[in-house]
């Protein structure tokens, strides 16, 4: 079993969200429209957001299958197309142990792409709004939204796509020839 833990610093991160909105009249008793139609609104908005000075400690638990990571042949490490199915074949359990994070900055959110300037309007107007009254509790809450939030998604998400086939895992050899050419 090892443990690795890395530290990366970004001078600025940026996001891009590509959001798609669709809206219909509600059909509640007391709704304002008193007939709603099936009519609805469709945007496709994009949001950019960025980090300025974002400063990331990563700690990674790896456990490998000691005999098969040292029967593995390494030149199958280096056909790209095998790499994933290499890794899984020796990987016991990955995970990310910790992850923290702090920000100095958040740049306030970018809304664009609105079919109405009446709703991009009022949507961005409170998003600018929500966002000056809570950027200070954001910057406060990142280390812990880092930690637990971010962290248990890569986990349960990503890491464990990676390892759902595992078992099947193989790690093809790779036969060179005299020149020292694979084959």
């Amino acid at each position: 079993n090892m443990t690795s833990q890395n530290e990366l610093s970004w001078d600025y991160l940026t996001f891009q969200l590509d959001v798609t909105i669709d809206m219909k009249p509600s059909s509640l008793f007391d709704s304002v429209i008193s007939k709603p139609t099936n009519a609805h609104v469709v945007e496709r908005v994009i949001i950019d957001f960025g980090f300025e000075k974002l400063d990331a400690v990563a700690s990674f638990l790896l456990a490998v299958n000691q005999n098969d990571f040292e029967s593995l042949q390494l030149g199958s490490l280096l056909e790209t197309e095998n790499l994933m199915s290499c890794l899984r074949s020796f990987i016991f359990d990955l995970e990310i142990s910790g992850l923290s994070a702090s920000v100095t900055n958040i740049q306030s959110p970018v809304m664009r792409g609105f079919v109405s300037p009446g709703i991009d309007r009022v949507v961005t107007n409170a998003v600018n709004g929500a966002f000056e009254l809570y950027e200070s509790s954001l910057l406060k809450a990142a280390p812990a939204f880092f930690e637990i939030a971010i962290r248990e998604s890569l986990n349960k998400g990503f890491i464990n796509s990676l390892q759902s086939d595992a078992p099947d895992a193989e790690c093809p050899w790779i036969n060179v020839n005299q020149d020292g050419q694979t084959e």
